[in-house]
């Protein structure tokens, strides 16, 4: 089962998903980090009921930790106990009401539990049955209430695949995405929300990466290793030799571009 894969190897411990976003928090060129314009794009009342699903190690809240309201109820969701562990150490003591909790949205039980706003960040493509997925969150959703979705575009890191495959002479890397863009990207994610949503707005996040130190590009690469079960983009034992190939890009160009497509839906409840 792919849950399982991605949860013993991915997902036991923030290890590997911290060193993904390192590249992105260290070398994208947007001014404006990707969780404080996430935040931003948020509409949250007083006395919300949050619940973000796939909230990962809880690194949209700790960065907006000064945004964060008292009355506001939020709940953190994760598949992985891991994940869930990392987030609360990560966030620590809060002026608002936090609550942590190992649940799997493709198997969240519709209740009488209502939420004023609803995260799920590049985590529906995970998710097999995404339309029942989908129709949960909208079960679950206040009327007036919003919904948000991050996810990638089909362009997105399109010179690291070629950097890779130049070096393995393979595409293992694109295979350990496991066809993302085809599950859940920009271009596809409209037409999914909108089989529950009939309001539905798509919001891209203008950036790209300027890599300067292999040792960053190299720790990424490593960290997509058994993203889909039994892939390896690049055994342990090329490490070395796959870190000299890219400090000879950056010594010759003095960085290495990457180019980069994201962004966010922004689903209306009536």
């Amino acid at each position: 089962m792919e849950d399982n894969n991605l949860k013993e190897k991915q997902y036991n411990t923030a290890d590997k998903y911290n060193a993904r976003i390192l590249i992105h928090a260290k070398y994208g060129t947007n001014k404006t980090p990707w969780p404080i314009w996430l935040f931003s794009l948020y509409h949250f009342a007083n006395h919300a009921r949050i619940i973000d699903f796939g909230c990962g190690n809880g690194l949209l809240w700790k960065v907006n930790s000064f945004r964060i309201d008292k009355d506001w109820q939020i709940e953190l969701r994760d598949f992985s106990q891991g994940m869930i562990d990392s987030a609360r150490n990560y966030i620590g003591p809060s002026q608002a009401k936090i609550n942590y909790r190992v649940v799997d949205l493709s198997q969240y039980p519709a209740g009488n539990e209502k939420y004023t706003n609803i995260i799920a960040n590049h985590m529906l493509y995970h998710i097999e049955d995404r339309e029942k997925a989908i129709r949960t969150i909208f079960d679950i959703l206040e009327p007036g209430g919003e919904f948000y979705a991050s996810t990638v575009g089909t362009g997105n890191m399109l010179e690291m695949k070629l950097l890779i495959r130049e070096y393995t002479g393979n595409d293992n890397y694109s295979i350990a995405l496991g066809n993302i863009t085809d599950r859940f990207s920009l271009e596809n994610g409209a037409a999914q929300i909108h089989t529950a949503f009939d309001d539905v707005e798509m919001i891209e996040y203008p950036d790209a990466l300027e890599i300067t130190d292999a040792n960053d590009l190299v720790n990424y690469v490593f960290s997509c290793n058994d993203l889909s079960p039994g892939i390896q983009v690049l055994p342990e034992n090329q490490r070395d030799a796959f870190t000299r190939f890219v400090d000879g890009k950056i010594a010759r160009d003095g960085k290495i571009h990457i180019s980069k497509s994201s962004g966010t839906f922004i689903a209306r409840k009536k």
